[in-house]
């Protein structure tokens, strides 16, 4: 018996989605894996950043107000 994909209807053989279909779904999957990565990385930095101020506190206004300059950068590239 074969099945039809749920997602597109072909045809997909004894499983519930089709080869691209199930494709598409694991690419996903690891494109979704990689930007958990990323924001995991940038956490870790800003903690290592925040203990780093608190060692050196004269270097930690300079850091905030770098942090608020990219900010700045950001929103007016989005804009």
């Amino acid at each position: 018996m074969t099945k039809k994909c749920k997602s597109c209807g072909k045809e997909s053989g004894e499983y519930d989605y089709c080869f691209s279909c199930n494709n598409k779904y694991k690419e996903q999957q690891n494109k979704q894996g990689t930007i958990d990565q990323i924001k995991n990385l940038n956490q870790n930095i800003g903690h290592f950043v925040a203990l780093y101020a608190k060692v050196h506190p004269k270097e930690e206004q300079e850091v905030l107000a770098e942090w608020k300059q990219k900010e700045k950068q950001r929103e007016e590239q989005e804009k």
